[in-house]
């Protein structure tokens, strides 16, 4: 398959968050007869605010480029409030996000590249899939907050709202916090209100904020791979691009980078690049993404009813990632509580 890729003379990257530039770091180490370009022309690459994420699916991921996952690690999270009721935690970490991508990809041009309009061989991770998708509004702040526990993250659901508002923890003393919502039948500035006043949380200093989309895909007309399989013309869409943000929870961090592993996984084989589509679908059916979206979409007509449904999927993924312990008394009291938007 090396033969392969050296048909390739240059593959370019759009965009260069989590996906982009995990993609070149795997993708240098891995092959050396190709020109590699990375382009995007946004002002700051990644987020100023931190993300949440797992401690040893990230550690996996990194110990493949060398890099040490202690390095981008700005709270270990020991503790969830859902709705009221604690879960202790023991893999959930908030991280350095503009940090790690600039050190997974060094160099990057600061620009935008229309790929859709050029002949070549493209990687698309700008977050945009080439089919149709679903958009879910959010906000999000970097704020130093008072009235929390250090090392906690709080999420907050109401089921009359598709979605849900989060504040995680971004350091050890309980200072600073990566503030937000992602709702779709609502403005997500509500959710938030609901979390503020819930635990009593008062804002002292705001840092940053964004008002950026989380796209989501229907599994079914999901399009990884577009184009001719001559290599004249085709794109290869990874991360939220390529449909790997999960419909109920938004968690979109590990999946992109698994979608990166997929791929030049892929390239070492002789059914590249289709086969990157088929391991694509094997994937998102693995991981349930055909059901969770069909209880996303079971959320909009019927929120209340769905949302009992749907957190069989934040209960199923948490567990495998988060690693919470979970007793029968706490399910019983969140799910009781989020059942009343968490009024009791």
């Amino acid at each position: 398959m090396q033969d392969e890729i050296d048909r390739i003379r240059e593959l370019t990257v759009c965009g260069a968050g989590v996906a982009g530039s995990y993609f070149y770091a795997l993708f240098t180490d891995k092959f050396s007869g190709t020109k590699l370009k990375v382009y995007d022309g946004a002002k700051k690459r990644g987020c100023t605010c931190a993300f949440g994420c797992f401690y040893t699916l990230l550690k996996e991921k990194l110990d493949k480029v060398g890099l040490n996952v202690e390095d981008y690690i700005l709270c270990k999270n020991e503790g969830l409030i859902l709705n009221g009721v604690y879960f202790p935690l023991r893999n959930q970490i908030s991280i350095d996000k503009p940090k790690l991508v600039k050190d997974l990809c060094p160099r990057v041009i600061k620009r935008n590249v229309y790929f859709t309009r050029r002949k070549g061989c493209f990687i698309n991770a700008t977050g945009i899939p080439l089919c149709r998708y679903y958009a879910i509004r959010t906000s999000q702040y970097r704020v130093k907050l008072e009235g929390l526990e250090p090392a906690t993250n709080y999420i907050h659901v109401d089921p009359r709202y598709v979605g849900y508002a989060w504040a995680f923890s971004l350091d050890e003393e309980g200072k600073w916090f990566h503030l937000g919502a992602g709702c779709v039948n609502a403005d997500p500035e509500i959710l938030i209100k609901a979390l503020m006043k819930r635990y009593g949380i008062k804002v002292k200093k705001k840092a940053c904020q964004c008002h950026r989309p989380i796209r989501i895909v229907n599994p079914e007309e999901n399009l990884p791979v577009v184009g001719s399989e001559d290599l004249e013309s085709l794109i290869v869409s990874v991360g939220e691009a390529g449909g790997y943000v999960f419909p109920v929870t938004g968690e979109g961090i590990i999946p992109s980078m698994d979608s990166v592993d997929l791929l030049v996984n892929g390239m070492s084989s002789p059914f590249w690049p289709a086969g990157y589509a088929f391991m694509t679908k094997k994937y998102l059916k693995k991981w349930n993404y055909d059901k969770a979206f069909k209880t996303w979409r079971l959320m909009l007509k019927h929120p209340r009813t769905a949302w009992l449904y749907g957190f069989r999927f934040m209960l199923s993924r948490t567990r495998k990632r988060a690693q919470p312990e979970i007793t029968p008394p706490r399910l019983i009291k969140a799910m009781i509580k989020m059942a009343l938007g968490g009024k009791i």
